[in-house]
């Protein structure tokens, strides 16, 4: 089985296993303020622009994923959890479509081939 996040270990260098935490929870926040309705209290341009700005932490997000997607991949580790590959894991471990999970691993390796925009995405 694949560690839960509150069971994950990183070198004490980093706390990348609580920034992906926090990330979540302000995500659902987010979310949970929208589904609210607290988003009828902006204008329309304030609206736009949370959503540029979203779209954008959305991207570097994105590529994260397929960072890290992209180490789990390559450190085949999966394979002593029951899984393949990170691809097997994102269908039958996640429950991704076919189509998302192959996404996934495809950016992971395009990100890879392309460190300049690899740089650009994840700094915003």
């Amino acid at each position: 089985m694949i560690s839960p996040m509150s069971t994950a270990t990183l070198p004490p260098v980093t706390d990348l296993v609580g920034v992906v935490r926090d990330a979540r929870a302000a995500l659902g926040r987010i979310g949970a303020a929208i589904a609210a309705g607290e988003h009828r209290g902006l204008s329309g341009v304030r609206c736009a622009g949370l959503t540029a700005e979203l779209l954008g932490a959305l991207s570097v997000g994105q590529a994260a994923v397929a960072g890290l997607g992209k180490r789990a991949d390559d450190s085949k580790e999966l394979r002593g959890q029951g899984f393949a590959s990170l691809h097997s894991y994102l269908l039958a471990g996640v429950g991704l479509s076919k189509g998302h999970a192959s996404a996934v691993v495809g950016q992971g390796r395009a990100l890879e081939r392309y460190p300049d925009v690899r740089a650009a995405v994840l700094a915003g």
